[in-house]
């Protein structure tokens, strides 16, 4: 399976199977996996354009209690808010402003 069709699978899940924990964190790993590092750049794009940074906001915020789809969930955040617009996007979908003060120290933006 190619990173696009991860990153369209990984998306869908956040929709479809947003009430899911599991479903969740799983689609936050895939994000991470295939946008992570110096070859995901454009990936990071795509994903954000598909509408991952809302969708994993919701995440955070609808299983915060959740470790598991937590630390995957704000890993996914993290890799995709790294540009000032992307950040703009996170807060006004509601995540929590220290989240995006740490993309913007990782990115220094």
């Amino acid at each position: 399976m190619d990173a696009d069709a991860v990153r369209h699978g990984a998306v869908g899940v956040l929709k479809e199977q947003r009430k899911l924990p599991r479903a969740c964190a799983n689609a936050s790993e895939a994000i991470v996996a295939i946008c992570a590092g110096e070859t995901g750049e454009l990936r990071k794009g795509r994903a954000a354009s598909a509408g991952a940074v809302p969708l994993l906001v919701g995440a955070l915020r609808r299983h915060k209690k959740v470790p598991d789809v937590v630390g995957p969930a704000k890993a996914a955040l993290l890799i995709l808010c790294y540009t000032a617009e992307l950040q703009a996007a996170a807060l006004k979908a509601g995540a929590d402003p220290d989240e995006i003060q740490t993309a913007r120290d990782t990115y220094r933006l």
